[in-house]
């Protein structure tokens, strides 16, 4: 997975930011179900579809969804077009997501 060039950030400003965001997972369910693995190869990392696979799995990838979607948020890279698998949320043994 490449690491985000810190060139591609936006710079402007460096105070504290923070990214939030709320994702339906019916929205990934359907987007599942029309577009299956590429959709879930181009949006998720290999790590990622491994440990959401079960019965929760659609919840669990709508919430690292939401996760990406805040750490662009956070980031606000120059270029648009950020691969989302390029980001990986991953979860410690005690449970908290990182």
């Amino acid at each position: 997975m490449p690491a985000v060039d810190p060139r591609d950030v936006e710079s402007r400003d460096f105070g504290p930011r923070i990214g939030c965001d709320v994702v339906n997972v019916v929205d990934i369910s359907r987007s599942i179900d029309l577009f299956g693995r590429r959709y879930l190869e181009r949006t998720f990392t290999a790590h990622e579809l491994t440990t959401c696979d079960g019965p929760a799995r659609d919840q669990r990838l709508a919430a690292r969804f939401a996760a990406k979607e805040a750490v662009v948020k956070v980031l606000r890279p120059l270029d648009s077009a950020l691969p989302w698998n390029s980001i990986e949320i991953t979860r410690e043994l005690w449970g908290d997501v990182e």
